[in-house]
């Protein structure tokens, strides 16, 4: 038999926290723990139920469980069923009924491919029938709607929220026990089991269920037995100040370059369901080897190969907050240019191990991966951003990048949409435009920047894209006025330039007149630069953009 078993409204949740009294950063890190702790105790829960050894999950990873239990007597059914309806209704206080659990058993027949396709099949229909196992309770239920009988407390549930926050900031070692067990006094209790975190490497005692070690995923305590410890990657990275305290968002935007505001990056795999289906059909004869590797390669990735690279010393990515990273997704938070930047790294390391010439894919066809990137200052509503981060994200999924036959393998950001092969030469292009600006501290500044915003307005208008203050101006207009702002504006070329300014003078010149050139074939151009140009021209604004106390608003 094959146990599926999912977690649904984990974004909600996620979202659902106290904005008032700041620490946003802090509030989303404990809340996205709590949800992975959830998910591990799941699984647990699950196995307890079958009383089979953890060997037997084949992935846990973004809230999907699954559990090859092969044959299970009358018995192991009925007390998977019995556990559900406990998790069901534990999820129901614990969570206020945000998060809902809905679990899918299949039989044996076929091969390992039909059964887990059937079992996905089930599931989704389950997930539809959230909390139906409490239905035969008549004071659960009235007239079709759930009845929670506790008042929601938003207070004491971000009071809980914090201190789990504040033990996690110094843990090293998490400790599920049963609710049986022998007890700590900083122990919670999660869907029946009471967890631990903490700074000492615990010792064995009756009850321990699972041990895992969040600073050194594998390495395994002296005192416990070995079967009990289990390399689980639940810990995410956190930026720290010179105290090793983490920052808050509102400072953490500080050290974007210019303009003081944060990017969240929300991205995931293309086409995972059709390449999952594709590596079972192709090892059809070991299907359930096969989804393990896939599955436990690409939780790796996000939450492991990611994470390292921040934490790396002297990593560029140090500035950037993971949200959560699991599974086949990802969504972090950081100074605006840095996660541009770390956008194209992680495209890349992903290409590496799951695109097309990956030495050792661990799928049967090539993966890529999509990305939005939303653009927000650091007190901004943080589920707000992440939807518009996931609107993003679903625009590079569903829409054709210009110039580009399909969608997806693509970043959407700066207003704009981008296959990855270009991400480099638009985000390249920002940064050279911003660097000719004049401003304080930049003996190469050759372009004011008012010309940006003039030539924003030319790009947009050219694209019928400009604000009502256009109206009635003719798209076609653009180009006549680009061409005399840059004639009246833009330095002339040198023949001999004698300093570093006029080389400056000379590039900058030299990249404007190639703009002009291909400014009016924007739609049919393959110049990359001009395709693109609001997105170059948005980001050489911010970069440029003095920290004033409207970046902190």
């Amino acid at each position: 038999m094959l146990i599926l078993a999912s977690l649904s409204g984990i974004q909600d949740f996620l979202f659902d926290i106290r904005e008032s009294g700041g620490g946003q950063a802090r509030s989303l890190r404990n809340r996205s723990f709590r949800i992975q702790l959830i998910a591990e105790c799941v699984a647990l829960r699950l196995l307890e139920a079958t009383r089979l050894p953890y060997e037997r999950l084949l992935f846990s990873a973004a809230g999907k469980v699954c559990i090859d239990s092969k044959e299970l007597s009358a018995d192991a059914i009925r007390a998977v069923r019995a556990a559900v309806v406990d998790m069901e209704r534990r999820l129901l206080r614990e969570t206020h009924g945000r998060l809902r659990l809905s679990v899918a058993l299949e039989e044996l027949t076929g091969s390992f491919v039909e059964q887990f396709e059937r079992a996905s099949r089930a599931l989704v229909v389950n997930k539809m029938r959230s909390f139906a196992t409490m239905a035969r309770g008549a004071e659960t239920w009235r007239d079709g709607i759930l009845i929670v009988g506790e008042r929601w407390d938003a207070n004491a549930e971000a009071d809980r929220d914090a201190e789990l926050g504040r033990r996690l900031v110094n843990a090293r070692w998490l400790t599920i026990r049963s609710s049986n067990g022998t007890q700590n006094g900083m122990s919670t209790e999660t869907l029946g089991f009471r967890v631990s975190l903490d700074t000492n490497e615990p010792a064995a005692a009756d009850g321990l269920v699972s041990c895992s070690n969040l600073a050194e995923p594998e390495t395994a305590p002296q005192s416990i037995d070995r079967r009990l410890f289990h390399p689980r990657r639940l810990a995410r990275h956190v930026p720290r100040d010179v105290h090793a305290q983490p920052i808050e968002f509102v400072d953490l935007a500080v050290r974007s370059r210019g303009a003081r505001m944060l990017g969240v990056l929300k991205a995931d795999a293309d086409l995972l369901g059709a390449a999952v289906s594709a590596t079972l059909g192709r090892n059809s004869g070991d299907g359930m080897t096969a989804l393990r590797t896939l599955s436990s390669a690409l939780d790796r990735f996000f939450a492991d190969t990611l994470e390292a690279e921040k934490t790396r010393r002297d990593s560029p990515w140090d500035s950037i907050y993971t949200v959560f990273s699991g599974g086949d997704d990802l969504l972090a938070v950081g100074p605006w240019n840095v996660l541009l930047d770390f956008a194209a790294h992680m495209q890349r390391l992903f290409d590496r191990f799951f695109g097309r010439a990956a030495p050792s894919r661990a799928c049967a066809t090539p993966l890529t991966i999509s990305a939005g990137v939303a653009i927000i200052k650091p007190k901004y509503p943080v589920h707000l951003a992440a939807r518009q981060a996931e609107e993003l994200l679903e625009q590079a999924k569903g829409d054709s990048s210009p110039g580009a036959t399909e969608p997806r393998n693509q970043c959407a950001a700066l207003g704009s949409l981008w296959k990855w092969h270009d991400h480099d030469t638009i985000i390249g292009a920002g940064k050279q435009l911003a660097g000719w600006v004049k401003r304080d501290g930049n003996p190469h500044g050759v372009v004011e920047r008012g010309w940006l915003h003039t030539l924003l307005e030319l790009a947009l208008l050219r694209r019928g894209q400009a604000g009502p203050e256009y109206t009635g101006v003719h798209p076609a207009v653009a180009t006549s006025r680009l061409a005399y702002h840059v004639a009246r504006n833009w330095p002339r070329k040198r023949d001999q330039p004698r300093d570093n300014n006029q080389r400056s003078q000379n590039e900058a010149r030299t990249w404007i007149d190639a703009i002009l050139r291909e400014f009016d074939q924007f739609d049919t151009t393959t110049h990359v630069e001009t395709i693109h140009l609001p997105a170059i021209v948005r980001y050489a604004m911010l970069a440029t953009r003095s920290g004033g106390s409207e970046d902190r608003s």
